[in-house]
């Protein structure tokens, strides 16, 4: 699929962009909550990393850090944690705009990730059974695939090693 073409000199320019952030980033929440994080698949990047932070803070024997994955180690909260250092160097190191649109997507992927979490929508949990993993697996993998594609291919992210890799590359 191509790159979709805007005129960057109008307005209609910054409202489909924002609406593709939004619909892109939250599309790939959905996938995380739903079928990825509760299954235990860790995704690569900052997303992956949060989401076995939180499992581990779930089975912990500590009743603290079990009470504090509910809210610090919420995938939703620990990702934007995680995301602000790489979001400070890409404003520094990187196009404004890239940085700009990485920063509303991270807040749009992680707002709607603990807004799951604290509403309580419900999560496609296998429990053991593999031939409901590997749907799980499919799904997940598929959406979260699919939007990122789309988000790369119009110059977003949800931060994390996109913005390492980006500066990988310029540098």
């Amino acid at each position: 699929m191509k790159k979709i073409i805007m005129d960057k000199n109008q307005t209609a320019f910054w409202l489909k962009l924002f609406a593709l952030m939004v619909i892109f980033s939250f599309l790939r929440s959905f996938s995380a909550y739903l079928f990825i994080n509760p299954n235990g698949f860790a995704p690569g990047g900052v997303g992956g990393l949060s989401a076995l932070i939180h499992l581990a803070a779930v089975d912990s024997p500590n009743a603290t850090v079990r009470m504090l994955s509910n809210s610090l180690f919420d995938p939703g909260i620990f990702t934007i944690i995680m995301n602000i250092p790489l979001l400070i160097l890409a404003f520094k190191l990187l196009d404004k705009r890239f940085a700009a649109c990485t920063t509303v997507c991270v807040l749009i992927f992680s707002g709607s990730m603990y807004m799951f979490s604290a509403i309580g929508c419900p999560q496609f949990i296998a429990k053991g059974d593999y031939g409901l993993m590997l749907i799980a697996a499919i799904a997940g993998g598929a959406c979260a695939g699919v939007t990122m594609g789309f988000m790369l291919r119009q110059d977003l992210s949800i931060g994390g090693t996109d913005i390492i890799g980006k500066i990988i590359y310029n540098h």
